[in-house]
């Protein structure tokens, strides 16, 4: 072959590769489809969509859930909550080995909302104040809310235009179920139902103990002593006791001991108790005291007197 011939072989060679290269083309990614709402029913909601070029089928997604395969420009999507807002998102699917297209990215959520009338939303409930005996439940203004009903457990059911209530006559220390649940105006009725119930678990203090009385010897004698105190805030009686005797109550301030022995020591004890019936107090801790009598009977002994001290009043 002469090199004439040669020289044609390699340039057609050359030209070939060239044509080749320049058929192998990147694929393509497809356009994401627009979905349009068409109608929207209770429970179901109709999309529209134009047909994607080099498209052989769409991935519907709601609101997060798994993707759904559709062949044609549309889909009708059931068994959805009447009056809920809802999301779609789709994409473009390419033939199935293409070498010319690509999948498309999801196209941005699209925001729809089933027909029918809408709850109301939920109150958000809080407690405040707290006691032995009851609490105070709060909430903010609920939209379109003309009145609110509430219960404490599965009792029964009450009512108030207010955004709050207050509970009283409850057993310390117990746990109390609270549920409150929003009713619109009759002007929203015809939009709008009432809320799920809204729910709160409070439970009540435990009564408060009443501070130990602090005791001292206001008189000490051979035969008898005087212990007394500073009166206690919300304390009815006191219960006494002489060596571990048996309880005296007093409604007093203090406590006098007689018929005692000289030159003998003695240990009184003190504990305030509530009123019968105040559960937002319990009996203070036991205070005592230590008091030996002194050698032997004196002249104050016999005469009985009370020694000058001011007498506090329980309240």
């Amino acid at each position: 072959m002469n090199r004439v011939c040669q020289a044609t072989l390699i340039a057609l060679a050359v030209l070939l590769t060239a044509v080749s290269c320049e058929k192998k083309v990147q694929p393509e990614k497809l356009a994401a489809p627009s979905p349009v709402l068409a109608t929207a029913g209770i429970n179901n909601a109709t999309f529209l969509w134009e047909n994607v070029k080099g498209a052989e089928s769409y991935l519907v997604v709601v609101d997060e859930g798994e993707p759904i395969p559709v062949k044609g420009v549309s889909i009708t999507i059931g068994d959805l909550e009447s009056a809920s807002d809802h999301s779609i998102k789709m994409k473009s699917v390419a033939p199935e080995g293409s070498s010319e297209w690509l999948d498309s990215d999801y196209s941005a959520p699209l925001a729809f909302s089933t027909a029918g009338k809408k709850k109301l939303a939920m109150p958000e409930l809080s407690a405040s104040g707290i006691l032995p005996s009851g609490f105070t439940v709060s909430w903010l203004v609920v939209r379109n809310a003309e009145k609110y009903v509430y219960k404490i457990d599965d009792g029964e059911e009450m009512q108030t235009t207010e955004t709050s209530f207050t509970v009283d006559d409850l057993v310390n220390s117990t746990q109390y179920t609270v549920k409150v649940k929003a009713v619109p105006s009759e002007e929203m009725s015809e939009v709008a139902t009432e809320s799920l119930w809204a729910s709160l678990v409070v439970t009540t203090a435990g009564p408060a103990a009443l501070a130990a009385p602090v005791l001292r010897a206001e008189r000490v004698l051979g035969v008898e002593i005087t212990i007394a105190w500073n009166a206690v805030p919300h304390a009815a009686t006191y219960v006494c006791t002489l060596n571990d005797g048996g309880p005296v109550s007093v409604t007093t301030n203090y406590v006098k001991f007689e018929g005692l022995q000289p030159e003998t020591p003695y240990t009184v004890k003190v504990y305030a108790k509530p009123a019968e019936g105040d559960v937002n107090y319990s009996e203070s801790s036991v205070s005592t005291i230590s008091v030996t009598t002194k050698l032997a009977p004196s002249e104050d002994d016999k005469e009985g007197d009370l020694p000058d001290f001011e007498e506090k009043p329980i309240f």
